[in-house]
């Protein structure tokens, strides 16, 4: 025989490494099966959904009788101080911060001075709505004057 015929060393090396890496992927792709789940996996799953799929778990949101009618009971009880409908402030305090800011704003802003451009007080009574116009004059000046001194102090370069 000729040299050239007899297959070399190498040659059956690299045939015997590939029947073994063949043999173990038929191997791997026999125990996981066709859907890629091992046998573990499958076990896990009810018997009436053969591969897992198709179906989602829905929660229980059932709740027991006492709870529920404690919950429902704890909605309806309100405490009144707690209701928005109106400003828990006194009249002098409402008027003075909101003048302040109001009046903060537009001199910060460079805007003209509107103390006097009062809107109707939110109060009920005349004396409370004259206190809160007075206290919303005064806090509007105030604010208005700290908020122009901000304004120059800031456009100066913060000195």
């Amino acid at each position: 025989m000729s040299r050239k015929n007899v297959p070399s060393t190498h040659t059956i090396i690299y045939l015997a490494v590939l029947l073994v890496a063949c043999g173990i992927l038929f191997l791997l792709k026999g125990i996981t099966g066709p859907t890629g789940q091992s046998d573990a996996d499958n076990a896990a799953q009810p018997a009436h959904i053969p591969d897992g799929k198709g179906r989602m778990a829905v929660p229980d949101t059932t709740v027991a009788a006492d709870v529920d009618a404690a919950v429902r009971d704890s909605l309806h009880q309100t405490d009144a101080s707690l209701t928005p409908d109106r400003d828990q402030r006194t009249a002098e305090e409402a008027g003075a911060e909101d003048g302040y800011w109001d009046g903060y704003y537009d001199g910060s802003q460079g805007r003209e001075n509107n103390a006097e451009s009062l809107s109707a007080p939110p109060y009920t009574t005349a004396v409370a709505r004259d206190t809160y116009a007075a206290n919303y004059r005064e806090g509007y000046r105030r604010g208005y004057d700290e908020g122009c001194r901000n304004r120059k102090t800031i456009a100066g370069g913060g000195q």
